[in-house]
């Protein structure tokens, strides 16, 4: 087990051990928890337990924002330990994505969030999507636009690092599109198309 006393210690823990399970304070600051909420998701598939004093309307948001379980503060360590029994059965394994490349297919992990957001991107056929369009298509509006913002970061570096063959740009004022590199063309691959692939999940 390991603990941050702050929400950005608390992403590089996630981002260092990749852990079976998350449980968060619903305050810590700098961020917001709504928005430290969607970078979880987006850097992890780990189910999510936020912990707050709040009520139903802060349950709400937490849940709507991403998070898989809301306990009220002065619960019980028993009531805890049950819903993160009950969580860990429902997340048995991750995903991966794989883009074909003509021969010999390239596989990337990414998680649930960033296989939606390429999703999304891969749907609009090379067309700029606004961040105001990403929000909502991929999450609701609910998330804010840093969140946003650095969720394309991380799936820009995943594409240029690991895949080599699909390009996410930026185009100011406009808004992100995905592109095909020299890489890919040289393949003579189709345009890469996303398909989930359970894989097993490793313990932190």
């Amino acid at each position: 087990m390991r603990e941050a006393s702050g929400s950005v210690e608390g992403l590089l823990e996630v981002l260092d051990s990749a852990p079976d399970l998350i449980i968060l304070s619903e305050e810590m600051p700098p961020l917001q928890a709504a928005d430290l909420l969607v970078i979880l998701r987006s850097a992890a598939d780990a189910p999510i337990i936020v912990i707050g004093g709040g009520g139903d309307p802060e349950e709400i948001a937490a849940l709507e924002s991403g998070a898989d379980s809301y306990v009220r503060r002065g619960a019980s360590l028993r009531l805890l330990r049950t819903r993160a029994d009950a969580l860990l059965r429902r997340y048995p394994h991750l995903s991966s994505c794989v883009a074909p490349l003509g021969p010999a297919p390239t596989s990337i992990y990414l998680t649930a969030t960033e296989r939606r957001l390429l999703t999304c991107l891969s749907n609009h056929g090379g067309r700029p999507v606004s961040l105001q369009d990403l929000r909502a298509e991929v999450w609701g509006g609910r998330a804010g636009t840093d969140a946003v913002k650095y969720c394309l970061r991380r799936l820009r570096h995943k594409l240029e690092v690991e895949l080599r063959g699909l390009e996410l740009r930026c185009i100011r004022g406009v808004g992100y599109r995905l592109e095909r590199t020299e890489a890919l063309s040289a393949t003579g691959g189709a345009a890469a198309g996303v398909n989930a692939r359970p894989e097993r999940m490793g313990v932190a």
